[in-house]
């Protein structure tokens, strides 16, 4: 949908060094030699690893030859790739079916298996105690690992968390408002996110607590959660902002 604006963005961060990770959900690749073309031009433009995913809710929406035409064509072409899995724990045992369906494509693929990320519609339809278990907020940390997002329209997030469409506030830039070797050289100047990786996610917690700012849960599935719960809300946003300068 958005190829063109795609083809633009992994040039423009290649220009600028840096190393380009594209995470797709597959819909596009119903016929093989179509994926091999496609992949083939984002490669000469500089994509170095593409992920897409394949689980229990995609697979009403996409089929597992989708998924399999691009994990295939990728290692066909020398493009690495890997595969991401997200699960709850009422239908892990769908798991090995959702392996089985994939069959060789899987083959020499990274697989990696998350924990749902309850956000949008899904927080009305799937149960909280249906998702990974929990732990209490001392042990939560934010996951940053070096990682930009770069959205379709160019905004910039300093994370790949589901829960980004949820937390505004942490957009560090546009791509085509700024050079993304300046975005990544402001990111722990901007607000919230240099307080979140100086503070630590559980100290701002506790500085949400004891100035009362709202009520929070005793324990998330990981600091992605509490990150979301937080800085969602506007009016909290701007009560920290005045208490952590």
């Amino acid at each position: 949908m958005y190829y063109d604006e795609l083809k633009q963005i992994i040039a423009k961060a290649t220009q600028e060094g840096f190393n380009v990770t594209c995470l797709t959900n597959s819909f596009w690749c119903d016929e093989y030699e179509y994926v091999i073309k496609r992949l083939k031009e984002l490669k000469a433009l500089g994509l170095k690893e593409i992920y897409t995913s394949m689980d229990v809710f995609h697979r009403e929406y996409i089929s597992p030859n989708k998924v399999a035409n691009l994990l295939k064509a990728s290692k066909e072409i020398g493009l690495a790739c890997g595969l991401n899995i997200l699960c709850v724990k009422s239908r892990n045992q769908e798991l090995f079916s959702i392996l089985e369906e994939l069959g060789d494509a899987i083959f020499n693929v990274k697989v990696s298996v998350f924990p749902l990320n309850v956000v949008g519609k899904q927080e009305e339809l799937i149960q909280k105690n249906d998702v990974a278990d929990e732990v209490s907020i001392s042990q939560l940390k934010c996951k940053f690992n070096r990682v930009l997002l770069i959205n379709y329209d160019g905004d910039v997030y300093p994370c790949c968390s589901n829960y980004i469409k949820a937390i505004p506030c942490l957009k560090v830039g546009n791509i085509y408002e700024a050079s993304i070797k300046d975005i990544v050289h402001s990111v722990t100047k901007k607000f919230p996110f240099g307080k979140i990786i100086m503070n630590g996610i559980c100290n701002i917690a506790g500085v949400v607590k004891e100035n009362n700012l709202m009520t929070l849960d005793d324990t998330y599935i990981d600091g992605c959660q509490l990150c979301k719960d937080i800085f969602s809300k506007e009016h909290v946003t701007e009560e920290l902002k005045k208490l952590l300068g």
